[in-house]
């Protein structure tokens, strides 16, 4: 399905409706965010509204005070102006579920799990285990990158530290002197 932000700031869907493909009513629109599945649109009074597959994100009430919003294959993630999330979508092994998750500086997302960089630089991950949703000790990180099944952090003395599949990237050491990273969607490249 697509969706598409007009000058008016309403927006129209076209498509698979069961996935997102049919809308009507939804205006004052700043931003519409997807997952494989739904749709999310953050409003320019900071709700949120969401259509699509009800089970995997296209269901939502009550979101406010939102800045950004992201997704993995099933969920969303949404970062609130006071720095906390809330997440909607597919609970089990996908992200959707990340109560008490505050001082969030910047998420990044998996195809099956989230990574929180918070405001102390210290990362919290929730999802797929095996898709880099299950992280611990991870501090000192300026930026967190992600591919489709793993996360890759540079961290403040510019090491590389990386969990997720192991075989699409979870798997790094001896990385250093790391300015950024780029992914495809199964492997990592640092530029020094």
């Amino acid at each position: 399905a697509f969706a598409a932000v007009k000058s008016d700031k309403s927006v129209e869907c076209w498509g698979d409706s069961s996935w997102g493909g049919s809308c009507s009513g939804i205006t004052d629109v700043e931003m519409v965010y997807s997952n494989a599945h739904a749709f999310a649109a953050v409003h320019t009074d900071k709700t949120v509204s969401c259509w699509g597959d009800s089970s995997l994100g296209g269901s939502c009430s009550g979101i406010s005070d939102v800045v950004i919003v992201y997704s993995t294959w099933k969920a969303f993630a949404a970062l609130k102006t006071n720095n906390a999330l809330v997440c909607w979508g597919k609970s089990t092994n996908e992200g959707g579920s990340c109560s008490g998750i505050t001082n969030v500086q910047s998420v990044s997302s998996t195809s099956e799990a989230f990574a929180a960089v918070h405001t102390d630089k210290s990362v919290s991950c929730w999802g797929h285990s095996s898709y880099g949703g299950s992280c611990s000790g991870i501090v000192n990180v300026q930026t967190v990158y992600s591919n489709g099944f793993a996360f890759a952090a540079v961290k403040s003395d510019k090491s590389v530290e990386c969990w997720g599949d192991s075989g699409d990237g979870g798997s790094c050491s001896g990385i250093t002197d790391v300015v950024t990273v780029y992914s495809t969607d199964r492997a990592f490249a640092a530029v020094k």
